[in-house]
């Protein structure tokens, strides 16, 4: 099984190593592709993340430009429409994933038989960032709706992402 980690990304190079060692570390029976949509970073940005990309080898980074500035919901789109996987694991180019994350996405996509999880984050140094659980929500909407689920920490099947025209640039997400 092939996992895409799909980040959208305007001018956080600086980020993006602790990005990619959080990734390299995830660990279970997948492959990983890395697509990292820019939404018109400057020049100099773009550069440093193109020569980090080809520079780096444990697993494909895919750097997908835009000349334009479209927003996180169409450039989250283009990354999802260069992904190969089964699975796209949508990330904020600032963000890390706590080791086990991949995994655990995956255990609960499997065990559920949902084709999207979506998990809170939580800071690195919050009391309970290494805790998990989880609930199944029978009306998913109305959860969405009431608790402002707006970051990119979520698994879902490439399939589904597709066939609902992935993220609505009408919405600011970030």
């Amino acid at each position: 099984m092939l996992i895409s980690y799909v980040v959208t990304f305007y001018n956080k190079a600086v980020f993006l190593p602790a990005l990619v060692r959080s990734i390299a570390a995830q660990e279970g029976p997948f492959e990983k592709q890395l697509i990292v949509a820019d939404d018109a970073s400057d020049a100099g940005q773009l550069q440093e993340v193109q020569a980090f990309a080809a520079s780096f080898n444990a697993f494909p980074i895919k750097v997908i430009p835009s000349a334009e500035n479209t927003g996180p919901a169409r450039c989250f789109n283009r990354g999802m429409a260069a992904a190969a996987g089964d699975v796209i694991v949508a990330i904020d180019a600032d963000d890390v994933l706590a080791p086990g994350a991949t995994h655990y996405y995956m255990q609960r996509l499997e065990e559920s038989g949902a084709e999207f999880v979506y998990a809170r984050r939580r800071r690195a140094d919050h009391k309970k960032a290494n805790a998990t659980s989880h609930v199944v929500i029978d009306d998913p909407l109305a959860y969405v709706a009431s608790n402002s689920v707006v970051h990119m920490c979520f698994a879902a099947k490439t399939a589904l992402l597709r066939e609902v025209g992935g993220a609505d640039p009408r919405l600011f997400i970030q």
